[in-house]
């Protein structure tokens, strides 16, 4: 039984406590509960390991373990002897250091943004329970990791959290830097003497051990509040020794790499700015009346910059070194690719040596993946890409991948429901990618790496578009280099083609980008050819000409024919989809030439099928008819289906046209036979809402309605056959009667239409509206609706929905009694449709003989 006699004040303080502790029935671990301690610490107390036991410590363990007066001055005797030995038995190590030394770099005057990362890796060496004491007085050394990529500002906020936090580290604030990503990083063993010379001075001879030197720094550093701010550190190795083992001090490193070996490590990761705090950034640097100036500059120089902190401030400094110069000027100096680099670099600052020392730290296989993608990418990729780029198996790929992830170079991105992961690079860190490409990697690596990389998504693509909906069909492929994707990769591209464009479409669009660049004309052109049905259904005209317009511009000085006929037919599609018919025409023209040069039937074929459709919807029904019919024959002859059913639906079109309503349905119907057997939804929609609008012109408005609504369905998430739907099905219930139900379905249809900018279905579901407005009698309405049609039609040279538009507005003329204006509208609609040659002007004529019978 302890009980504070004279044998209890001769033992040492560890047995003493731990005596005390089991007479308690506590353990470890309880004890720690009771005191706020750590068990580790409990642990140490009682081998003794802590020599020089705190006296609040001591006093907080009496209180708990209930000891007597006696006990309690045992217990501090004890302790005050551990001191005492501790002293005579390191004689080596002077009394400690004036409290408060500081060596922290000064922190940064225009320090931007970050307030609250600033503020939670303050909180995470602060106690959270809001007690104002350290996390660390309970025994435990936090260790705080601030990663990110270079030039992101991973010292700057160390160093603002290490000054904002003094207070709470009286015994100083040491400050090492570990030169992490130089040639030669600092070593533990130096490190170890440079943080002990700092603890206990310059003239103490340290251990030659670096386990005997860390054992010092720990001891050393056991009863004191201390900061250690390690900076650039590169491996756990260099930095495990460098650890506190408890008390009130803390560590705040920073590094490139996550050093996930680490135990107990809370990481912080540390991104680019957003753009307005990099914007205030330059302001801070520039003062705010020169930023606000040319705001617009401003954005221009951050977003170049890519919001990365260094280049923003090497940006700053250039322009406050140069007050003559106007924020504009500079912006149009980063614009330029390949001065960026060049551009972004003063002093002993530079973007490029930032990036250039991680660069330099890779091992040679890792580089070359890091040069390849940077060559070969404009955007996020997956894995299989670094695959291809290498030709190496997809797990080595992913592993060489994610060393440029660990190493900061690119970043994963994208979210953890997708299957495979995706990898994205900074756009400075791509331009320096692309430097080395054309420094460091051999000439005769590149052409192959680019050949699998874009054969590969040739490859993908081609397997995809195949099972699209309706669209553009391909009516040719080239004799580009196909790679084929790894199963997996594949298998996910062919399960659902439209969400697996969408999700690769500028990756495809970079891939296309990146052929052009390196002369790959025929994969330039054939993966171009893909593209198209996905773009064409999902509305990205811009996008798609955009890119039939780069790959014309390989395609032609490289003499490749049949590349130009094959893009210039795309590009007469998108002209007539953004209803620019004439420069649609003009391509056709061309595209024919050189296919009847190249003596390709079906492509001749194919080529006349969209002249006659043109020509059709500009009015020119004979010139139409004879286009279609030579289309019908070739395609009839050689069994091709797809264009047998697409020419099948322009000869219902234009028969509709013609007012031979009859023939129009017989032609859908053939057509809808054809699509049926193909499973073309997308064309099996479009055909429902044609045979519903010719059902409407006979009059029968239930048929009319259950094939509208059937379109309806079949055109699934199609949002532009959906829209057709609605507007021919608002047509149907109005002549019906159920105005309301009208309403719906054209408010539907004309919010898709201008949204998606189609002039055509605008203007189609404009005259609609204008007939529903006369039959409700709400005449200025109705009057808007028409007119705005009919200058739609102007605009896009339609001069049979011209007519057709021009009868619904005579018949509201004449609901208003102005006969005069109705015969005026009607004679102006009777000679359009005699020129088009067409049934409906019979129509017409019995509307004007009608009202001059009045």
């Amino acid at each position: 039984m302890l009980s504070g006699t004279t044998e209890e004040f001769d033992r040492h303080f560890g047995a003493l406590l731990r005596g005390y502790r089991q007479r308690a029935l506590l353990t470890q671990e309880e004890l720690a509960g009771l005191t706020g301690l750590s068990a580790r610490t409990i642990r140490r107390l009682e081998f003794d390991q802590i020599r020089r036991p705190r006296t609040t410590t001591v006093r907080m363990l009496a209180s708990q373990l209930g000891l007597t007066a006696a006990e309690q001055t045992a217990l501090a005797a004890a302790a005050e002897r551990n001191t005492a030995e501790s002293t005579a038995a390191e004689p080596a190590v002077p009394p400690v250091r004036a409290r408060g030394r500081d060596e922290l770099p000064a922190d940064i005057v225009d320090f931007t943004g970050r307030s609250e990362l600033v503020a939670e890796v303050s909180r995470a060496l602060v106690d959270e329970v809001g007690t104002g004491c350290l996390v660390s007085d309970l025994g435990t050394t936090r260790v705080i990791s601030i990663t990110g990529p270079p030039g992101v500002g991973k010292t700057a906020l160390a160093v603002r959290v290490g000054h904002l936090l003094r207070p709470h580290f009286p015994d100083g604030r040491v400050y090492l830097d570990l030169h992490g990503m130089a040639d030669r990083p600092l070593g533990a063993d130096e490190a170890l003497n440079r943080l002990l010379r700092w603890c206990v001075g310059a003239d103490v001879v340290l251990p030659d051990d670096v386990e005997e030197r860390a054992a010092l720094f720990r001891s050393t550093l056991a009863d004191r509040r201390t900061l250690i701010v390690l900076d650039n550190a590169r491996t756990e190795a260099q930095i495990r020794h460098l650890l506190p083992g408890g008390g009130g001090s803390a560590v705040l490193l920073t590094s490139r790499q996550p050093l996930a070996a680490l135990d107990g490590l809370i990481r912080f990761d540390l991104g680019v700015f957003s753009p307005g705090e990099a914007v205030d950034l330059l302001a801070r640097i520039l003062g705010e009346d020169r930023v606000a100036a040319d705001r617009t500059a401003a954005a221009e120089i951050a977003d170049l910059c890519g919001n990365l902190p260094l280049a923003v401030r090497i940006a700053g400094a250039r322009l406050s070194a140069r007050p003559h110069w106007t924020l504009r000027r500079l912006a149009d100096q980063l614009a330029d690719e390949h001065r960026r680099l060049d551009t972004l670099s003063i002093g002993d600052r530079a973007v490029r040596s930032s990036i250039g020392l991680s660069y330099r730290a890779l091992a040679p296989r890792t580089r070359q993946l890091f040069r390849l993608l940077g060559a070969f990418t404009e955007v996020d990729v997956p894995a299989w890409v670094a695959a291809a780029a290498l030709e190496v198996a997809e797990p080595e790929a992913e592993d060489l991948i994610e060393d440029l992830v660990d190493a900061r170079l690119m970043a994963a991105c994208g979210s953890q429901r997708q299957p495979r992961g995706r990898y994205d690079m900074h756009a400075l860190v791509r331009l320096y990618a692309r430097e080395r490409y054309l420094a460091d990697e051999p000439e005769a690596d590149r052409k192959p790496a680019a050949l699998r990389v874009i054969g590969g998504w040739l490859d993908l693509a081609e397997r995809a578009q195949a099972r699209l909906p309706g669209g553009l069909p391909r009516i040719g492929t080239g004799n580009g280099q196909r790679w084929p994707a790894p199963v997996g990769v594949t298998a996910d591209a062919l399960a659902n083609p439209m969400d697996w464009f969408e999700t690769e479409r500028l990756a495809l669009v970079s891939a296309v980008e990146t052929a052009c660049t390196l002369g790959l004309d025929e994969l330039a052109w054939d993966l171009t050819g893909c593209l198209g049905r996905f773009l064409e259904l999902r509305g990205h005209f811009d996008l798609w000409r955009s890119v039939l317009e780069r790959a014309l511009a390989a395609v032609r000085p490289a003499g490749n024919r049949r590349g130009e006929a094959h893009l210039l037919r795309g590009l007469a599609e998108v002209w007539i989809d953004v209803d620019e018919y004439n420069k649609g025409l003009d391509c056709l023209n061309r595209s024919l030439k050189i296919f009847k040069e190249l003596r390709e039937p079906l492509a001749e074929a194919h080529v006349h099928r969209a002249i006659g459709a043109l020509e059709r919807m500009r009015g020119n029904n004979a010139a139409a008819a004879r286009r279609l019919e030579l289309a019908l024959g070739a395609f009839s002859e050689n069994d091709d289906r797809i264009g047998l059913a697409d020419t099948l639906f322009s000869l219902g079109a234009l028969r509709r046209d013609q007012g031979r309503d009859d023939e129009a349905l017989a032609y859908y119907e053939q057509a809808l036979r054809i699509e049926d057997q193909l499973g073309n939804r997308f064309n099996q929609g479009l055909l429902m809402c044609s045979i519903g609008s010719s059902l409407i012109a006979q009059g029968r408005l239930n048929e009319a309605r259950a094939a509208l609504t059937r379109g309806l369905t079949v055109a699934g998430e199609n949002e532009n056959v959906a829209a057709f739907a609605m507007a021919f099905l608002g047509e149907a219930d109005a002549l019906a009667g159920d105005t309301d139900t009208a309403a719906s379905h054209l408010a539907a249809a004309l919010e898709i239409f201008q949204r998606a900018r189609d002039r055509y279905g605008e203007a189609v579901t404009l005259r609609i509206l204008g007939e529903l407005h006369r039959i409700r009698c709400e005449f200025d309405q109705a009057s808007k609706m028409l007119d705005r049609a009919l200058e739609l039609w102007d605009q896009i040279d339609a001069p049979h929905w011209r007519a057709r538009t021009l009868v619904s507005l005579g018949l509201l003329e004449l609901s208003q009694g102005n006969r005069s204006a109705a015969r005026a509208a009607w004679q102006s609609a009777e000679d359009l449709f005699a020129r088009l040659q067409t049934t409906e002007r019979k129509r017409v004529s019995r509307l004007l003989r009608g009202i001059d019978m009045v």
